[in-house]
């Protein structure tokens, strides 16, 4: 019989700092206005992330918005666990948001200052957020013309239609914190790249390139166990997974593109992208590491109201070029994956949606691959209930897979 862990998040304090409008030696507070994963481990939990935000105020040219927040988090495993610390979690970081606005010019600033007592090592490593330092943006917006944005930097990018299931938004995510028990915020990790924005009346054209490849920040066994293929086992702290990551510049570079428009009073869109993917998805036996396989994928989706509530749908072909045929047993199979979702609100009070997601491998060779599922199938929910004249929220997120069982 299979033990299965359970572990305990507490949110012991989070403190917001006022907004200020610093202008000409003057400071003017302001209220904040909060508003409302890949190797075979996790579905990718992406979107319809409550993000922390704050109130917008009027600004001139010279302008600059300072907010952030303070909080501590801790979570205990209720069992031992041989592969792992029994504290999963002991941390408090502080949040510092810098905005300052010009006539065409925007710079945004966003970064933590984290110590974490359950980590082992506190070097700062801006790719995984480890350290004492999480950079979580810095770029530059342009406006050159009315209907053109321009964004360089490190950027939190989301596509799709959201539902904490993936299969358009090839942006990074970190599922390590989403299964600490952070906050969802923090599923979505930041990319360093180039954002265009284009929007006529007929469509909106997105274009995102990343210059230098930007992986998940996916389960390595340091501080979340996972179940480990190769060795037919579960790996843990004392068997961290160090894959080779592709790392040139302008050589291991990703693009995305997306082309949307309401149809119909449906917002649709079809997405291309070309890069890598974002998980450890092959096994190299020359260097004995796993590896980041090459990717490309064509996609859609639309979403919009449907009786009472609302819909969305998406689809989308992972070609895993490195594999065509499906006949490497060291890369991951080409797949198609499917998404259906529906949300409602039942009262001012209570909202949930459902979901179906679904994994299908193409060209899928039992013999080769007999440990991995043609088809794999997931069920969701998501059901938020709001308190005390909408001030206090309440949360319940559940996934089950009949076929991972």
């Amino acid at each position: 019989m299979k033990k299965k862990q359970i572990v305990l998040y507490i949110c012991c304090t989070t403190l917001w700092f006022a907004v200020f409008n610093v202008k000409a030696g003057e400071s003017h507070l302001s209220s904040e206005n909060p508003v409302p994963g890949e190797p075979g481990l996790l579905v990718a939990l992406a979107s319809d992330i409550d993000a922390r935000a704050v109130k917008e105020l009027p600004t001139h040219s010279q302008a600059a918005a300072v907010s952030g927040f303070w909080e501590t988090r801790f979570g205990i495993r209720t069992q031992k666990d041989n592969l792992q610390d029994q504290t999963s979690l002991a941390e408090t970081r502080l949040r510092l948001n810098l905005k300052k606005s010009g006539k065409r010019t925007d710079f945004n600033f966003s970064g933590d200052l984290l110590y974490d007592n359950v980590a082992d090592d506190h070097d700062i490593d801006l790719e995984t957020g480890a350290g004492i330092l999480d950079l979580r943006e810095a770029y530059v917006h342009f406006k050159p013309l009315p209907n053109l944005d321009l964004t360089l930097g490190r950027q939190i990018i989301q596509w799709g239609t959201g539902g904490l299931l993936s299969v358009n938004d090839r942006f990074p995510k970190d599922f390590r914190s989403f299964l600490l028990g952070r906050d969802i915020e923090y599923l979505r990790a930041p990319s360093d790249a180039f954002n265009l924005n284009y929007h006529s009346k007929l469509l909106k054209l997105d274009l995102v390139y990343t210059p230098r490849f930007d992986a998940n920040r996916f389960i390595d066994g340091s501080r979340l166990s996972f179940f480990n293929r190769g060795l037919r086992r579960l790996s843990g702290k004392q068997d961290v997974l160090q894959p080779e990551k592709p790392k040139e510049w302008f050589q291991d570079d990703e693009i995305a593109v997306r082309l949307s428009r309401k149809i119909k009073g449906f917002d649709s869109a079809l997405y291309a992208y070309h890069g890598f993917w974002k998980g450890p998805a092959g096994f190299d036996p020359g260097i004995g590491k796993r590896v980041f396989p090459e990717l490309r994928i064509i996609g859609a989706s639309t979403r919009g109201r449907l009786g009472p509530g609302r819909t969305r749908l998406e689809i989308g072909h992972f070609n895993s070029l490195q594999d065509r045929d499906g006949n490497n047993p060291f890369i991951r199979n080409s797949e198609a994956r499917f998404r259906l979702g529906y949300k409602t609100r039942f009262s001012k009070q209570t909202a949930m949606g459902i979901q179906y997601f679904l994994e299908r491998k193409l060209d899928h060779n039992s013999n080769r691959q007999p440990a991995e599922d043609e088809n794999r199938h997931v069920f969701s929910t998501r059901v938020i209930h709001k308190l005390k004249h909408q001030k206090t929220k309440l949360t319940l997120i559940a996934f089950y897979s009949p076929s991972d069982e």
